[in-house]
């Protein structure tokens, strides 16, 4: 909802965005992807149109996912220069978002004086809060509990953990 959004930002008067809202989860895209690509892509969208027509905002952190790049089972893991992309709507909607971000930031933001904005890429957080379906480690507590055999899925696959203080961490030194 761009004008609600707008509405509430302007009222609270930010110095900085935090653009962390999102369909979050691989499984789910597959089961709703217009509601996966809606909020991903034109969730960014509306973020970075907002922001660039309120005064009291100085920058702007703009978080997708480690899943925008195309999956090449790499073991050394991705980097900036890899291609964009995604098999799935989950990864292929991060991909766009990403796409998005670049080009606003070289048509609308470029020009800005004394105006931060970065994009930065998670995944497989860890730390609290998240007993969404499918989480390694609420799995992991789940099957503790309820005293069950704990699978691991895809046992084969990389997994760059990061503590969601240390992302937090991050995203408060680029807000500055």
């Amino acid at each position: 909802d761009e004008k609600n959004l707008k509405n509430k930002i302007k009222k609270f008067k930010p110095d900085i965005v935090f653009h962390l809202a999102a369909q979050s989860l691989v499984k789910d895209s597959y089961q709703n992807p217009s509601y996966t690509f809606t909020s991903n892509i034109i969730g960014t969208l509306n973020i970075l149109e907002i922001i660039k027509e309120i005064k009291s905002i100085k920058s702007a952190v703009i978080i997708t996912s480690d899943k925008c790049y195309k999956n090449y089972e790499k073991m050394s893991g991705y980097s900036e220069v890899d291609e964009l992309g995604g098999k799935d709507p989950y990864s292929a909607s991060k991909a766009a978002a990403e796409n998005i971000f670049y080009s606003y930031k070289e048509s609308f933001y470029k020009s800005k004086k004394k105006f931060g904005l970065v994009s930065v890429r998670a995944g497989n957080v860890i730390g609290g809060g998240d007993w969404s379906k499918d989480r390694i480690i609420p799995d992991f507590i789940k099957s503790i509990i309820f005293n069950k055999k704990f699978i691991l899925r895809s046992p084969k696959s990389t997994r760059p953990w990061q503590h969601v203080f240390d992302l937090l961490n991050g995203y408060l030194m680029l807000s500055k």
